[in-house]
């Protein structure tokens, strides 16, 4: 995420069901993000990458996402 724009990627599956290829630059589309990357990003430095203390794959077990 920057101050003007963000980046996502899209799973094979999202692009082979929906329409997100049709979409340009300017279109407006609904964003739902998955439970884990909410979960990853409140976890997170900051700037995306993971804080190495705090996600772990243990840490992911326990929660129930592994």
């Amino acid at each position: 995420i920057k101050p003007d724009s963000f980046s996502v990627y899209i799973i094979p599956h999202t692009a082979k069901m929906t329409t997100i290829g049709m979409r340009k630059a300017g279109d407006r589309v609904n964003i739902e993000t998955d439970v884990l990357g909410k979960y990853i990003g409140r976890h997170s430095d900051g700037d995306g990458k993971e804080k190495a203390s705090r996600i772990t794959p243990e840490f992911l077990e326990e929660k129930g996402f592994v």
